[in-house]
């Protein structure tokens, strides 16, 4: 089938050159059988240019991008650009046409849920605001969606065999709606100006294809999960357990701790089946758990939890690379025969030494028993007592400063021949997780008869 084309014909790019006087009109015959007349200049010869424009071919370069989801599922985009964060999508339309710069058109984008777009007819009639940064290159853009487009990356623009910087679009080539799962969206390019027709100027707009995009509807955008994961209202609900005062635990901190429970007794016999609501997704069956039992909460606040006294390192100050003790002669009763050892760095300073639990609860009254091991590698190693000093950091960032601290055990006598174990008084904290911190605190006076090597055996936190 022969596709149906426009001839435009514009007034701007009309000129007559010099020469003898020339017929009154200039008579174009279509092939629809109409007829276009036009009246000659003063001159031998009249000049036309004719522009051949087909509205199905208007649009060059959108491009197409597939994004990638669970469950090997995937999407294909018919956009430029797609970025997908926090259950948010935002997509980039960039072409370019071959309308000549004398018509003199306005660009822009026609948008909206339904088809047959046209700019009276369409949810959003966006035009295109002249951005140096894209004239630059011969283009034009717009942005759909309302994430930050200072967060948005940027994205290689194959035609021009370079990557485009979405923040330099502007929100003034910006359509700003909130693109929803599910939800199929139209777009459309448009020029609208002005042409001669029987020598009036009249309005006229070209269209490129109507293109459509549906927004995937997928398990990692809703509150459902590959497994049965809390519900949003579960959580709430979960959260009424705790003291206002204090700040409950996130999805992400419960998630361990649940497994775990799971994995006891108690939580293996108990049946979640009447709480468990499923939904299927272009991706495949999301699930969620729509109810937190009260056991698990009564288990989470009566557990004593155990600081790993090597995975739980996260950050030391002042001190040589720690190294565990390992196969501690049982006769000696260090817990596990295993020990962690914090050397200064150099013999004048005292090393400090943090350790992390995500699993401490806000809210409860724990007591923290402290042990640490007397020196057990033979003769070769001092045995002398040291001092150590212990707090909880509020607001701890592993790598950052020490600008707080709760002091648990000030200043204590810590024996070099003897496992020492101090229990201390009931503390709680207001958020989940636990930092902790341990540091020698020998004086110089005492360098001579204390050792500011630290050999901390176990950390035990030991609820009310």
């Amino acid at each position: 089938m022969m596709k149906k084309r426009i001839f435009l014909l514009s007034a701007a790019l009309m000129a007559c050159t010099l020469g003898a006087i020339a017929q009154d009109v200039t008579i174009l015959h279509m092939k629809d059988g109409t007829q276009r007349r036009y009246t000659n200049g003063v001159k031998g010869t009249t000049q036309m240019r004719f522009f051949e424009f087909a509205p199905e071919e208007q649009t060059k370069s959108i491009g197409h991008v597939t994004t990638s989801f669970y469950n090997d599922y995937s999407y294909q985009w018919p956009v430029t650009a797609v970025w997908h964060a926090d259950k948010q999508y935002t997509v980039a339309v960039v072409w370019s046409d071959d309308i000549p710069e004398n018509f003199g058109a306005r660009r822009g984008l026609c948008f909206g849920t339904k088809p047959g777009l046209t700019i009276d007819n369409c949810d959003t009639l966006a035009y295109y605001f002249e951005a140096s940064y894209l004239e630059e290159l011969g283009i034009k853009g717009m942005i759909i969606g309302t994430m930050n487009l200072n967060t948005l990356t940027p994205f290689y623009y194959e035609p021009l065999q370079e990557e485009l910087q979405p923040q330099r679009f502007t929100n003034d080539n910006r359509i700003p709606v909130n693109l929803q799962p599910g939800q199929t969206y139209y777009y459309r390019t448009f020029a609208q100006g002005y042409s001669l027709q029987n020598n009036e100027i009249k309005p006229v707009v070209f269209y490129g294809e109507e293109m459509s995009f549906r927004v995937p509807n997928v398990i990692m955008d809703s509150d459902y999960n590959t497994y049965p994961q809390f519900s949003e209202e579960a959580m709430a609900q979960f959260a009424t357990h705790f003291p206002d005062s204090v700040t409950a635990p996130t999805r992400a901190q419960l998630e361990p701790l649940w497994d775990k429970w799971r994995q006891t007794a108690q939580g293996a016999a108990y049946d979640l089946t009447p709480y468990i609501s499923t939904k299927t997704f272009d991706d495949g069956i999301g699930y969620r758990l729509d109810k937190i039992p009260d056991e698990f909460y009564d288990w989470l606040i009566h557990r004593e939890v155990y600081i790993d006294i090597w995975n739980g390192l996260i950050g030391t100050v002042s001190a040589s690379t720690p190294y565990l003790v390992t196969n501690v002669d049982t006769s000696w009763g260090v817990p596990n025969n295993t020990w962690i050892c914090i050397d200064p760095e150099n013999k004048s300073v005292n090393p400090e030494v943090i350790f992390h639990s995500e699993e401490v609860m806000p809210g409860v009254n724990y007591k923290l028993q402290l042990t640490f091991a007397p020196e057990t590698r033979g003769d070769d190693y001092s045995n002398l007592p040291g001092t150590v000093e212990t707090s909880y950091l509020p607001k701890y960032q592993p790598g950052g400063s020490i600008s707080q601290r709760v002091t648990i055990f000030g200043s204590t006598e810590i024996s070099g021949t003897e496992v020492t174990t101090l229990l201390s008084d009931a503390f709680k904290v207001s958020t989940t997780g636990l930092d902790l911190d341990i540091r020698s605190r020998v004086t110089g006076r005492n360098a001579s008869t204390h050792t500011r090597t630290l050999r901390i055996a176990q950390l035990r936190l030991i609820p009310e």
